[in-house]
This record gives C-alpha cells, sequence and structure tokens, in this order.
C-alpha cells in the first residue's frame, strides 16, 4: 500500500509501506502528532522574540532564523543557528534551535551537548523533555526516548499527556513490548479519545493477531476523522484478512476517492468532500504525485499540531509536573529555587486562572521581599495601553507570554505588598533576586528588553512605595 501525506505547499509525499511500518512508528493520518510532535517547538521562544522585541537586530536574526527552520536547507539552518547563540548566548531557545539543526544534520550528540546548554541558560524542563526525546527517537535510541516520554505522560496538560502515551506506545511498539503498549494506548484513550489513540490502539491489537478489536478501533479512528484514506486502507487490509473481500474493497474504493478528492482541493483550494461516491474518481498512479523533501515533512507533523502545542505551552505545559519537583530554572540565589505546579483544578474562567497562578506563585514571591527583582509587567482589567484596553483574558495572556519567555517569571498581586502604590494590579517579576537596583537592571539590559518595559523593583510587605523603584 501507498501513504500520502498533503504538505503546506499543496505538494504530495507518497511512499510505499506497510502496516508494520506504520505500526511501528511511520505517521499515519491524525496521529502524526505520536510521533515528531515536537519539531519545531525550540524555536517557539524565537518567534516570540521577533514579535515582540524591539532590537532590530535581534528581530532580524529571530525571523531568519525561524524562516530557516521551516526550509530543506539543513546547512542554512545549522549555520544561522549556531551565529544566533554566539551572539545571544544567554536566550535558550536559541540553543534549542541550534539543537533542532543538529539534529537534522544527524549530529545527535552535539544536539544532545546543545540541548543541555538551552535548560543551563533556563529551558523549561518540558520543552527540554520532549525535544530530547524527538532527538533519541531520531537517533534510532527508543529506550532513552521511552525515558523521556515517560516522563512526559505525568503531565497535566491533556494533550500532552496524550501525545506522551502515544509516542511511548509506538516505541514499545517498535521493541515488542505490546502488553505495555496495549496499556498506553488504553491510557491515551482514557485521557482524550481521538482518531490518533484509536488508529494506534488498533495497530497493537493487530500485531497481537487480535483483527475484531483492531477493525472495531480502525472503525472509530474513521467515524473520528471522515477525510483520511489512510484509516480506510489499513481497515481494507483487515477485512481483507478476515475474509471480507466485499468490504475491502468498499473501503479501497473510498479510500483512493478521498486521496483525489484531497489531490483536487490541493489545485482548486476547495475543502476536499469526505463522502464523495467512490465511482466518481479514479486514483492516479503515486509515480505522478510530487515526492516532497522528507524534512519538509516533519515540518508538517509540526504545523499539524500548532494548535495543540500553542494551547499546551502557552497555558501550563511549562507547569507540567506537579508533585514531581520538576521546576523551572532559576537565574537568581541557587537557593530561591522555583516550583511552579500549576493548581490541580484549572478554571477556564481568566480571572480565576489569574487568582490560581498567584496563589501557585505566592510561596516563591514570598522568598523575594527584601530583594530587588526585574519587573516585566504591570496590567490589570480596563486598563488602555498602546491603544488596547485590557481584558482579564488580555492579563492572563500578556503574563503567559512572559512566563513562558522568561524561565522564573511569577505573577503577584500589588495588593499584598505595600511596595506598591496602586493595589489593584497583576504584576509580572522575575526570580531574580538582587541587593542593588543596578543588579536587577542589569538583567534587563542584559535580556534586551525595552527600560518602560523592565525595571528594579523591591518587593516589601513593610512600608510604602518610596524608594522601592529603581527605572533604568
Amino acid at each position: 500500500m501507498y501513504r500520502h501525506d498533503r504538505l503546506p505547499g499543496g505538494s504530495h509525499y507518497v511512499r510505499r509501506t506497510t502496516w508494520e511500518d506504520e505500526a511501528a512508528g511511520a505517521l499515519v493520518g491524525g496521529a502524526a502528532s505520536a510521533t515528531g510532535w515536537l519539531i519545531g517547538s525550540g524555536i517557539s521562544g524565537i518567534r516570540t522574540l521577533a514579535r515582540n522585541s524591539q532590537d532590530r537586530r535581534l528581530v532580524r536574526a529571530a525571523t531568519a532564523l525561524e524562516e530557516a527552520s521551516e526550509s530543506e536547507d539543513d546547512d542554512q539552518f545549522l549555520a544561522l543557528a549556531t551565529d544566533f547563540t554566539r551572539r545571544y548566548p544567554q536566550l535558550e531557545d536559541g540553543h534549542a534551535a541550534l539543537a533542532l539543526a543538529l539534529q537534522r544534520k544527524g549530529q545527535f550528540d552535539a544536539a544532545i551537548r546543545s540541548l543541555d546548554r538551552a535548560i543551563q541558560v533556563g529551558l523549561d524542563e518540558t520543552q527540554a523533555h520532549m525535544i530530547r526525546a524527538d532527538i533519541y527517537d531520531d537517533a534510532n535510541k527508543p529506550g532513552k526516548a521511552i525515558q523521556e516520554f515517560t516522563m512526559l505522560t505525568q503531565a497535566q496538560i491533556p494533550e500532552l499527556r496524550q501525545i506522551s502515551l502515544l509516542s511511548r506506545a509506538r516505541l514499545l511498539i517498535q521493541i515488542g513490548d505490546l502488553d505495555q503498549a496495549l496499556k498506553d494506548a488504553n491510557d491515551a484513550i482514557a485521557t482524550l479519545p481521538d482518531e490518533s489513540a484509536y488508529i494506534l490502539r488498533g495497530h497493537v491489537h493487530r500485531r497481537n493477531g487480535d483483527l475484531e478489536s483492531c477493525l472495531q478501533d480502525y472503525s472509530r479512528a474513521i467515524q473520528l476523522c471522515l477525510e483520511s484514506p489512510d484509516f480506510l486502507s489499513e481497515r481494507a487490509d483487515v477485512y481483507e484478512m478476515l475474509g471480507n473481500a466485499e468490504e475491502a474493497e468498499n473501503d479501497r474504493a473510498a479510500a483512493r476517492a478521498r486521496s483525489m478528492a484531497s489531490a483536487d482541493a490541493s489545485v482548486t483550494g476547495e475543502p476536499p468532500d469526505p463522502v464523495s461516491p467512490p465511482a466518481a474518481r479514479t486514483a492516479t498512479s503515486p509515480q505522478h504525485k510530487t515526492v516532497a523533501h522528507p524534512k519538509e515533512r516533519k515540518v508538517w507533523v509540526w504545523v499539524a499540531c500548532t494548535t495543540l502545542l500553542a494551547t499546551a505551552l502557552l497555558l501550563g505545559a511549562i507547569l507540567t509536573f506537579a508533585g514531581t519537583g520538576a521546576s523551572s530554572v532559576s537565574r537568581g540565589d541557587p537557593g530561591l529555587s522555583i516550583n511552579s505546579a500549576p493548581p490541580s483544578q484549572v478554571s477556564a474562567d481568566p480571572q480565576t486562572q489569574l487568582q490560581q497562578l498567584r496563589a501557585a506563585d505566592d510561596p516563591n514571591v514570598e522568598r523575594l521581599i527584601g530583594y530587588w527583582v526585574p519587573q516585566l509587567s504591570a496590567k490589570k482589567p480596563g486598563l488602555v495601553a498602546e491603544g488596547q484596553a485590557f481584558s482579564p483574558a488580555d492579563v492572563l495572556a500578556d503574563h503567559m507570554v512572559l512566563r513562558s519567555t522568561y524561565p522564573g517569571a511569577l505573577l503577584l498581586w500589588s495588593g499584598d505588598y505595600p511596595s506598591y502604590r496602586n493595589g489593584d494590579f497583576w504584576i509580572t517579576v522575575v526570580n531574580q533576586p538582587s541587593s542593588t537596583p543596578k543588579e536587577a537592571n542589569s538583567w534587563c539590559d542584559a535580556q534586551g528588553i525595552r527600560p518602560d518595559d523592565c525595571f528594579a523593583k523591591k518587593i516589601s510587605r513593610t512600608g510604602d512605595s518610596m524608594g522601592t523603584t529603581a527605572y533604568r
């Protein structure tokens, strides 16, 4: 049978495959997130820099690096990532991007070393586990990749937990541990019962010889993802093994129709029709398709996961290891570590989420009392800044962007601290305690942040606001 993947530019990637290849780790339609699921994540921080920084040189460098990461020119990507880390050695996302560039060149040991450097300068633990897992997966070191995915199966964010379980299950199939692979697939379905989870569990049943259970899971996947010709082709093979030639041919005809509808849509710009009758279209021979570069296919994997990753990383992926002791890297006093574990229940209401983050960060903010720290933001609902009237959701988004960009960022409520003149602001500070305002402002300078957006603030429970702010 043939795998047929549509790519962002409208081209198609087609190759011959078998169901064993699919079960061993190739991409399967909606299950794309179960492998290579963090390709491009290492430049998420670079993208944020490019959009928000006022440093034009940094903006140009970040933009060029992002564009190179999405191209097929691996040498250019590596060259730009290397140059970026030399020019901005304290930006952890630059080192993460270099790790991905080295990975694409097959320099896996060097990629791990670059990732370790990213962690040293502040890369979030969750992102580090995800990128390291992908590097080990590419390096054909399933044991080490399984270890990394195992850490991520404890994530509180359901999407991350499910993808981690599916990724580990895929590798377990590869090494022949079908019992644990089945357990992981079951747990993934219990977490998020989508087509990715059902198709992978179907693969486990198929490898175990349980064709009836496999057929049920493939059928569920098809119901959840009607436009996928791959799922139909998989089910056709199982029907054939069960001796049901008529159903097998029906599925293959439907798969051909959906493949052609997808191909036509890439030319016309119209969405494919998932219910076009099989007889209305004929299959095109695979050799007439445009074969894309493998790296482009990996970029497509990441593009398919953009919504998932944006949600997970922005709204709490940096806080996923509650109860495991995982924490962000503090750039201040080694004794003032950050425990950024979120509350066990995350509300959908922005105001409630702000309160939950404040409560979670309060013990760490308390350790900053009496110290000068860099302050990054002061926002409240109703505030008008740069033409924008902030809602609670805007205040939360502002803080979360800073939180993901600057490891060690904490949220406090100004009303809790007399060192703030106005008691109704949500404040973002960095866990970078200093004994003098000059030291705190030096941190702002080192980050290349505008003077209006970063300055020294002293956190105090006594007195008033006089003498507690030092601008650059």
